[in-house]
């Protein structure tokens, strides 16, 4: 079970333990218990909605859901790409789209950008055009 108490100062909900609920039951608590995610508000808890404002701040259910840390989550990330490219090696799928990188040495407008991508779908970039 994790525990979230919102902390007036900071507008904002920060990790507590269940002590503290006990101690302050008129605080307001999320808490996720496996899948479930609920709202203590003054010892009532009810499931938690999509969306909850506490003095004014919206929170969104998933901030409190069971989600990998960002780093984790790019490592799988990562990981499922390299698969997925091994696999194109193999002929096993074939991805929808490849992207050529450039390095440029001038910021691009947002026309130049426009340019290259449809370009890039009409299928007129070549190995040697627009390489900086």
């Amino acid at each position: 079970m994790r525990v979230w108490a919102f902390d007036e100062n900071r507008a904002d909900f920060v990790e507590a333990s269940t002590e503290r609920m006990s101690a302050d039951p008129t605080g307001c608590y999320i808490i996720r218990r496996g899948d479930d995610v609920l709202v203590c508000e003054h010892g009532q808890e009810r499931p938690m909605p999509e969306r909850l404002t506490v003095a004014g701040v919206p929170f969104d259910r998933e901030q409190f859901e069971d989600t990998l840390p960002l780093r984790a989550e790019m490592e799988q990330d990562g990981q499922w790409a390299r698969a997925q490219l091994q696999a194109r090696d193999r002929s096993e799928v074939s991805l929808p789209l490849e992207l050529p990188i450039w390095v440029t040495k001038t910021p691009l407008s947002i026309e130049d950008m426009n340019e290259i991508a449809a370009a890039g779908w009409a299928g007129k970039l070549g190995d040697s055009e627009g390489k900086a």
